[in-house]
């Protein structure tokens, strides 16, 4: 309703089978042949980086890119932007038989680097022990705490200044790890 009284479109789908929704909303939108995903968990995304990912894929013949490759991160979490052909995702919305790949958007094409030409680029430096993602409660306050100090649209270099300069903010959720969600996901596969 808050989405019709602004007049912007807005598809909802299955949350359990994230794969399934964002293809089936691709399917309202033939025109467009390649899809950005920015997830709603990530309040803080820095646009800078949004472009650096579009012009790595952009300059390239890649089905798919990211600043997110498993075990290899640079950017804290949060920090995620992925590219990828509508090709892509149909093969992996077609292909996918796990749980966690239906679940989590972009696990089958991570899952098979032989079958999808990727990339992934990183952060000059390792920030990937920060947290700048809203998974639960003390995420949320490390944020809200960002975002009334900071603003909505600093940066996230800017927001690891915040956290170095206020260390029992950072502390709130430091104990959280990366990727407990998938993890718990790929368990129950």
């Amino acid at each position: 309703n808050f989405c019709r009284e602004l007049c912007i479109n807005c598809f909802r789908g299955d949350e359990k089978n994230v794969l399934n929704r964002y293809y089936q909303c691709a399917q309202n939108y033939p025109e467009y042949n390649i899809i950005v995903r920015i997830t709603g968990d990530c309040p803080l995304i820095d646009e800078k980086v949004i472009d650096e990912v579009i012009s790595f894929f952009n300059n390239s013949e890649y089905e798919y890119a990211s600043n997110i490759e498993f075990g290899k991160h640079g950017y804290p979490d949060g920090i995620n932007a992925e590219v990828f052909t509508r090709e892509a995702l149909e093969r992996s919305w077609k292909d996918a038989k796990l749980e966690s790949e239906r679940e989590h958007v972009t696990l089958y094409i991570r899952n098979n680097p032989s079958l999808f030409k990727s990339g992934h680029i990183s952060s000059q430096e390792d920030l990937s022990h920060y947290r700048l993602t809203v998974d639960n409660l003390e995420d949320f306050e490390v944020i809200k705490f960002l975002i009334e100090t900071v603003g909505a649209n600093a940066g996230y270099k800017t927001y690891v200044e915040a956290l170095d300069e206020n260390p029992d903010i950072k502390k709130i959720n430091s104990h959280l790890k990366r990727y407990e969600g998938l993890k718990k996901s790929i368990k129950n596969d």
